[in-house]
C-alpha cells in the first residue's frame, strides 16, 4: 500500500502561547511499523515551512505550509490510505480542514485520524458529513498496519480493534486494541522520512517548544518517548485515556541504542525525554542515566514532561548531573497537601519535593516544577499556599544552568 501520513499546520490563538514545533513522534513510530510491514510510506509534516514559518491572520497565527501548498503536495501523491494526526484539542479545526482537503483531492482514499484528541472524542471527527472514515483510538502502530492490510486485500476496515467509524451513517466503536506490551518490538521511529535539518533550522530560529541551554550546536535536539502509560491517578491527566494505566517501557539498551543512532546519523547534541513517567522504573531509569554518562559522544538531556519526585534519590540526581542532564522538572501540582491528597490524587508527600530540590541545588542541577491552581474544590487560601510554596522553592533552592 501507498500510505501518506500527515501532520496538519498548527493554529495558535493570537495572544496565547508562541508558535513552536517538535518532531511528530507518533507518526514516525507508525511509519516505521508500516515500512517494516512492506508498505511505501510518505511522512508530510505540514507544520514545517522554512521560508515563512508563521503567518498572521486577524485572530490567529498559522504555523506551517499555507493551505494552497498543502493541497498541491497532497495532490502530488496517489495514496491508498491517508493518516492524519491530531495530538491536541487546539488543532481540531485544522485536522478536520485537512481531512476535507484530502477528500476533495482523493475522493476514494481511506482517511484515518488518530492522536490524543481523537482517542478521547472520536465523535468529533465522525459527523454524518465528515471527510474522515476511521478514527484510531489509542496506540496507532498496529491499528494502521491492520487497516493497510485489509485495504490491500480489497476489504473495508470496519471491524478493526481500536477504531471507530461512521460508514453508511452508522456510528460504530469497535472493541479496544490491547496495549503493546513489549515496546522493544517496535522499530526505531522513522527519522529518515523527515528532513531533520529543517527542524534544527527552526529550533535555531527560536521555534522550539522546550527550553534548552543555548550553545553551539544545541539546536540539534530531538524528543524521545521511552515509555507509555502511567499507573497513578492524577485527576488532570489524560494519559490513561489514550495510553492506559499500565506503565510500559523500552529497555534501557533500546533507549541507549536509539540515542547512539541519532548521534551517528544526525549529529544530535541534546535529547528531550518526553515520557509521562520516565523514572517510574527506577532501575531502568538509573541504567539509562549511567549509559548516557558513558557515551563516547557527549550529549545533554532533560525531562520537560516532568518526573515523580519520590522516585529520585540524592545519588541518582548526582548521576543525572554527571551524565549531562541540564534540568529536571518536578510534577508537584499543588502546595497544599490536602489538595494533593483529596483532589489531585497525586500520592505525593510535599516533604519529598523539598528534599529533591535541595539535592539538585547541591549537585548544581537546575530544577523546575509544575503547579496548577483553580482545581474544583480548592479554596483561595490553598491557591495562595501553592503560590507561596512555589516561591519558597525558588527562593531557597534555585540554581542556575551550569556550563557543560
Amino acid at each position: 500500500m501507498n500510505i501518506l501520513l500527515v501532520r496538519p499546520p498548527a493554529r495558535y490563538v493570537t495572544g496565547s502561547i508562541s508558535p513552536s514545533i517538535n518532531l511528530p513522534i507518533g507518526l514516525m513510530s507508525i511509519a516505521a511499523v508500516l515500512e517494516e510491514g512492506g508498505h511505501l510510506v510518505t511522512l508530510y509534516d505540514a507544520q514545517v515551512n522554512l521560508t515563512n514559518p508563521v503567518s498572521s491572520f486577524d485572530d490567529y497565527l498559522h504555523m506551517g505550509d499555507p493551505w494552497e501548498d498543502i493541497e498541491k503536495k497532497i495532490a502530488a501523491h496517489t495514496p491508498d490510505v491517508i493518516g492524519i494526526t491530531c495530538p491536541f484539542s487546539t488543532q481540531l479545526a485544522n485536522t478536520n480542514l485537512l481531512a476535507v482537503l484530502a477528500r476533495k483531492i482523493h475522493p476514494a482514499v481511506i482517511i484515518v485520524v488518530g492522536g490524543a484528541h481523537p482517542s478521547v472524542k472520536p465523535v468529533d471527527f465522525l459527523a454524518a458529513d465528515s471527510a474522515v472514515d476511521i478514527v484510531c483510538i489509542g496506540e496507532g502502530e498496529y491499528t494502521l498496519l491492520e487497516i493497510a492490510r485489509i485495504v490491500d486485500q480489497g476489504g473495508l476496515p470496519v471491524t478493526v480493534a481500536g477504531t471507530a467509524h461512521n460508514f453508511n451513517d452508522i456510528f460504530t466503536v469497535n472493541p479496544p486494541r490491547p496495549r503493546i506490551g513489549n515496546l522493544d518490538e517496535l522499530p526505531f521511529p522513522a527519522y529518515h522520512l523527515l528532513k531533520m535539518d529543517d527542524y534544527f533550522s527552526l529550533f535555531r530560529k527560536g521555534y522550539t517548544d522546550r527550553p534548552t541551554i543555548y550553545r553551539e550546536g544545541s539546536e540539534r535536539t530531538v524528543s524521545i518517548v521511552t515509555s507509555r502509560g502511567c499507573p497513578f491517578d492524577c485527576i488532570f491527566c489524560s494519559i490513561h485515556l489514550h495510553m492506559g494505566k499500565r506503565w510500559r517501557g523500552h529497555s534501557s539498551s533500546y533507549v541507549l541504542n536509539l540515542v547512539k543512532m541519532l548521534i551517528e546519523a544526525f549529529g544530535i547534541q541534546h535529547v528531550h525525554f518526553e515520557d509521562d513517567n520516565i523514572s517510574f522504573n527506577r532501575e531502568r531509569f538509573s541504567e539509562i542515566v549511567n549509559g548516557l554518562g558513558a557515551l563516547s559522544s557527549r550529549i545533554s538531556w532533560d525531562t520537560p514532561n516532568g518526573v515523580r519526585v519520590d522516585t529520585l534519590t540524592e545519588e541518582l540526581i548526582k548521576r543525572c548531573k554527571a551524565s549531562g542532564c541540564t534540568y529536571l522538572v518536578f510534577g508537584v501540582e499543588s502546595g497544599s497537601q490536602r489538595v494533593l491528597d483529596t483532589i489531585v490524587n497525586k500520592s505525593l508527600d510535599l516533604k519529598t519535593v523539598l528534599s529533591a530540590a535541595s539535592w539538585c541545588k547541591e549537585a548544581g542541577l537546575d530544577a523546575m516544577a509544575f503547579f496548577v491552581i483553580g482545581f474544583p474544590g480548592e479554596s483561595p487560601v490553598e491557591m495562595r499556599d501553592t503560590v507561596e510554596y512555589a516561591l519558597r522553592l525558588y527562593k531557597d533552592y534555585d540554581s542556575t544552568f551550569a556550563p557543560m
